[in-house]
């Protein structure tokens, strides 16, 4: 059966539980192909309990807006066009930047409107509750601004012994972990009914939607949904 229109990818998307969304972009680490099977559930278990842990801490503390919390810790949101991203030439949904003297979360103007239309296009609308894509992009940045001032947090501190050729024994610290813990972040932090992954799929479909639908067909495939992209 094939991905025929917005609609059904979405809903077949909502279907997947988080586990496979959080699999597959381990999957997309650079030193995946190391891990030992029995690894990989402990790896995005840890990962987004940090994330989760983090929400609720900052939830206890009163909480509020990604883009609120943002300015209370002297970040300036700016929503932007694609040619102020540090590399333009590639798909950019947010970025965090540190310089001397300022802190910055940049929002795609062009993928949060991308995502908006989407989204008010499907009959299903209903399932993304009061969607607002500046939040929840401005809400996974604002993880990785936690994540740089917390050197003891888990995502950096966590080490995976991996064998390489062989006979070379190493632990290193996965890229991917900071990603499925800001993900978990912002799902908790805004109680998302839906995996924040999924802007990404609303955002590349008109413009995209080649690589909306790779996207898509990986995550059906890894969760044993069986699907193919026209």
């Amino acid at each position: 059966m094939n991905f025929n229109s917005l609609e059904e990818t979405v809903r077949i998307c909502l279907s997947v539980d988080d586990y496979y969304w959080e699999l597959m972009t381990l999957s997309q680490d650079l030193m995946f192909r190391f891990f030992e099977e029995d690894q990989i559930p402990e790896i995005i278990r840890q990962s987004a309990l940090c994330g989760v842990q983090e929400a609720e801490r900052v939830l206890k503390e009163g909480g509020g807006k990604p883009t609120e919390l943002a300015k209370e810790y002297g970040i300036d949101v700016e929503l932007c066009s694609p040619d102020k991203f540090r590399n333009p030439k590639v798909v950019n949904y947010a970025q965090f930047s540190k310089g001397k003297t300022e802190r910055k979360i940049l929002v795609s103007s062009v993928m949060s409107h991308e995502m908006k239309r989407a989204v008010e296009s499907l009959e299903c609308r209903e399932r993304f509750g009061d969607f607002d894509p500046v939040e929840v992009l401005t809400g996974h940045e604002l993880f990785h601004h936690i994540q740089e001032s917390k050197p003891d947090l888990l995502v950096n501190t966590m080490k995976v012994p991996i064998t390489q050729l062989k006979v070379i024994r190493r632990k290193i610290t996965p890229l991917q972990i900071s990603e499925i813990a800001a993900f978990a972040f912002v799902k908790r932090l805004l109680d998302l009914p839906y995996y924040p992954r999924m802007v990404e799929i609303l955002g590349l479909w008109k413009r995209q939607n080649t690589m909306a639908l790779k996207l898509a067909s990986k995550l059906c495939a890894l969760s044993g949904i069986t699907r193919e992209a026209e």
